[in-house]
């Protein structure tokens, strides 16, 4: 579950509505439409991605915001998450070097 009181105010009524209008309601990465039913019964949630992975960046602009399917979002946060899993998820807050 999202906590939107880190978020603008306006980002639910301005600022997803816009990414989702640019995209066409389909993902921005590969293409699949919003809705879709797959073939195992699943459907496709696409969902407003943060390219640049700072969660306490309260600077929000729509060239760092994309609409994305779960599949493109989670190997696009791939790297991230593993970081985060092995490292603790401060570890882009603190700055800690790792290479």
């Amino acid at each position: 579950m999202c906590d939107y009181s880190k978020y603008p105010p306006n980002w639910r009524s301005e600022i997803v509505p816009f990414i989702r209008n640019r995209a066409l309601n389909c993902c921005e990465k590969c293409g699949i439409p919003n809705g879709t039913i797959k073939e195992n019964g699943s459907t496709v949630i696409l969902m407003t991605a943060h390219l640049d992975h700072d969660h306490w960046n309260l600077d929000i602009q729509v060239e760092r915001l994309r609409y994305w399917c779960q599949k493109c979002h989670l190997r696009y946060d791939l790297t991230s998450h593993i970081r985060r899993r092995k490292y603790g998820k401060l570890y882009e807050k603190n700055n800690l070097k790792l290479f």
